[in-house]
């Protein structure tokens, strides 16, 4: 019900919205808006929810790039599955409740993840079959050379 009230605000002030963390407070008298989409939709407008979306998309694509990655391994990394969960639930909570759009302690694990995955995605691809760099002077012979 109070959703529809909300999106008619925005699209009163669709481009840069009516102030990013006040709006809710100013127009409804509430906290939040309930839904972190809409929190920033209805405080930056699209301007501002483009800028917030770019980091999203930067993870989601980059999680769907080190999949690729993972399945020429043949295993799923622990630590690569836990921060996928960790993603994916910060973006499930994010349609309920506010999240990790303002000062709350789930955007320190967002940001954890984001540079966390960021740091994972830059991990050499090792192989079990090709050697380490450095490894192949410890099992080298002289007659190998």
């Amino acid at each position: 019900i109070f959703w529809p009230i909300v999106l008619k605000k925005i699209m009163a002030a669709p481009l840069l919205g009516y102030g990013y963390y006040a709006a809710q407070r100013i127009l409804f008298g509430l906290p939040t808006v309930d839904n972190t989409y809409l929190n920033v939709l209805l405080g930056l407008g699209i301007l501002g929810f483009v800028v917030f979306l770019a980091p999203l998309l930067w993870g989601l694509t980059t999680f769907l790039h080190t999949y690729r990655r993972l399945r020429r391994k043949q295993i799923m990394d622990p630590l690569w599955v836990q921060l996928l969960a960790f993603f994916i639930l910060l973006l499930l909570r994010s349609f309920t409740a506010t999240s990790f759009e303002t000062l709350y302690h789930l955007q320190v694990v967002y940001m954890l993840v984001l540079v966390s995955l960021s740091a994972w995605s830059r991990l050499p691809l090792e192989s079990p079959t090709r050697p380490r760099i450095g490894a192949s002077s410890l099992t080298e012979t002289p007659e190998s050379r």
